[in-house]
């Protein structure tokens, strides 16, 4: 039974994976839209923490899929595999399933009534910089470091589609979540930024430079006091 169970849960990957495929068009290419991993500052042996894959894009996508390396001595808890919409369950659904050695995430943006595809179009992303799936990972006792790299972004609209650039948390356009100043650690200029932003936002005194991907510590879609204690304890404590 258990057997069987793979055997339909790989036809279905693999039935999503060729609708995502399908949509690549070779003459396709999207400069100015680009992955991101955001990766908390460091992980410890026995931590659990949350990593997110963030999106920088002028294009509304439908589906996508991705494969996420991990090192060794880093899994994923797979019930844990989020999109920030995905409570509207009835526009996004995830997929996963391990594939060479990395696990496969695949995505779709849909709504059916009964057979009919009512709302295909419904953007899977609409503000750049959203993050498109976010976990946890967690460290085994004897893990020692390493990054997290994603490669095979395909993403599509409804009628055409490309793969991005591969990314890894060790990018130099990586995000570090809490470093909303983009100087590679978490510390008191990046709370300062936070209090600035939570008094000033909507005003002219917003902090220059404040990076809200690496802002958003809690997936909600608002930078709020509940961030920015986040961002005070992996400063104070290292942890969120």
């Amino acid at each position: 039974m258990k057997r069987n169970n793979q055997s339909s849960w790989a036809a279905r990957l693999r039935k999503l994976t060729a609708l995502c495929l399908a949509l690549v068009a070779a003459s396709s290419a999207w400069a100015d839209d680009n992955v991101r991993v955001v990766s908390p500052l460091n992980i410890k042996a026995g931590q659990t923490k949350q990593v997110a894959v963030s999106l920088e894009n002028t294009t509304a996508f439908t589906a996508f899929q991705m494969d996420i390396k991990l090192p060794a001595g880093l899994t994923i808890d797979e019930s844990s595999i989020k999109s920030r919409r995905t409570s509207d369950a009835t526009y996004h659904n995830i997929l996963t399933g391990d594939v060479d050695g990395k696990k496969r995430v695949v995505a779709y943006s849909a709504k059916f009534n009964g057979s009919n595809l009512e709302d295909g179009n419904k953007p899977l992303t609409g503000e750049s910089g959203d993050y498109v799936i976010y976990f946890s990972v967690t460290a085994s006792e004897d893990y020692t470091g390493g990054n997290i790299e994603v490669s095979k972004a395909i993403f599509a609209t409804a009628s055409e589609g490309a793969e991005l650039a591969n990314a890894s948390s060790a990018d130099d356009a990586a995000v570090i979540f809490g470093d909303v100043n983009g100087d590679k650690d978490v510390d008191g200029q990046d709370v300062t930024k936070f209090i600035q932003y939570y008094l000033y936002e909507g005003t002219d005194k917003i902090p220059a430079g404040f990076n809200k991907v690496a802002a958003d510590m809690n997936f909600d879609g608002i930078i709020d006091g509940q961030d920015a204690t986040k961002a005070i304890n992996v400063y104070l404590y290292d942890r969120e």
